[in-house]
């Protein structure tokens, strides 16, 4: 599990969130296996959508 996408998520960061897309395109592919929280879960329990 790649926690840097969770931490993006939870403070509402896109720009770390889009950096990370970029270098790795399968991020969330494999995030979202990983886990049963997604980071679009993360940042909705954090109100930052």
């Amino acid at each position: 599990m790649d926690s840097s996408m969770f931490v993006a998520a939870k403070d509402g960061n896109t720009q770390l969130l889009l950096q990370l897309l970029h270098d790795d395109p399968l991020i969330l592919e494999r995030v979202t296996t990983s886990s049963s929280d997604t980071p679009l879960h993360v940042a909705a329990m954090f109100g930052t959508l």
